[in-house]
């Protein structure tokens, strides 16, 4: 949940009107039923946001290989 809470904070605080945000994501904030989850993907439909799937194995190979699911976070303040 702490790449959730990182998204929302550089949209909220860092992010200049008109701006566009894009972050790599864990899968877990858009399945999970936790509160937290609940209520980033929630923000996330409030703002405009969009999220897509990337392709599994997208980070596997080289020194430290995952198979951690992933999403494509996609914002742009207006």
């Amino acid at each position: 949940g702490h790449d959730a809470d990182e998204v929302r904070r550089v949209f909220e605080h860092n992010l200049k009107p008109d701006g566009k945000l894009a972050a790599v994501m864990g899968a877990h904030s858009f399945f999970a039923s936790d509160r937290k989850s609940r209520d980033f993907r929630a923000w996330l439909e409030a703002n405009g946001g969009a999220s897509a799937e990337l392709p599994s194995g997208s980070f596997k190979g080289g020194d430290v290989p995952t198979g951690v699911s992933t999403r494509l976070v996609t914002l742009h303040k207006r």
